[in-house]
């Protein structure tokens, strides 16, 4: 049961939509920073049912759009952002949790 995925900089710039198929139900922490990501990659992690951390250090996200969060399990809990092109200024995430 694999529960934890370093990705951390491989020069991803997308990820399939069924990427992580196969270990929807156990992965808690993603680490996909210093690579080149433009944009949330909403889709294959909304499959992640136990997602508890997400690092999205260091890419070239640029916005955040209002349904990139959205359907995302209770288990989410750290979200990292820092280091992109955006400041996010006014995110909110509450109503998607």
């Amino acid at each position: 049961m694999l529960n934890s995925l370093d990705l951390e900089n491989n020069r991803i710039r997308y990820i399939h939509p069924k990427a992580f198929e196969g270990i929807e139900s156990s992965l808690e922490w993603l680490k996909l920073g210093d690579n080149q990501l433009s944009a949330i990659p909403a889709e294959p992690l909304r499959r992640l049912e136990k997602l508890r951390q997400l690092d999205l250090r260091q890419n070239r996200i640029d916005k955040i759009l209002e349904d990139d969060f959205k359907d995302y399990g209770r288990t989410l809990k750290f979200i990292y952002l820092q280091k992109n092109r955006s400041e996010f200024r006014s995110l909110s995430l509450r109503k998607t949790f």
